[in-house]
């Protein structure tokens, strides 16, 4: 059985998201580690009308639509946790013609395998 060490932590952070966005990256990481992603948790200070980011392992979703309430972090499991050395992290943003986030941070919490061997 694989043994995982403590967490990695990659945040995102994009202090505005203005209005009609349409899944748009605004964070890129790429894999230093082997591991199982924990839990992906968003924050914002504010949200206004329809506003959402999805967190994608190489292009797909691993989390659906996560919509924070302001000032109070969301917490969503992926529902593909296993992260290979090289994949790649991205977070998107979804807004309607009135949507908005502001001082949106997403954190993305990983536990690194011991060893470097794929999963």
């Amino acid at each position: 059985m694989a043994k995982y060490l403590p967490k990695l932590i990659i945040p995102a952070h994009k202090s505005a998201v203005a209005a009609s966005q349409s899944d748009v990256e605004i964070h890129e990481f790429t894999s230093p580690v082997v591991g199982l992603i924990h839990s992906i948790q968003a924050y914002c200070t504010a949200i206004a009308a329809a506003a959402s980011c999805v967190v994608k392992k190489n292009g797909s979703a691993i989390t659906s639509d996560i919509t924070p309430t302001a000032g109070t972090p969301s917490v969503e499991a992926p529902t593909d946790p296993f992260l290979n050395q090289g994949d790649s992290l991205t977070v998107h943003v979804t807004t309607d013609g009135s949507g908005s986030f502001t001082d949106l941070t997403v954190l993305i919490i990983v536990k690194e395998q011991e060893s470097i061997t794929k999963i």
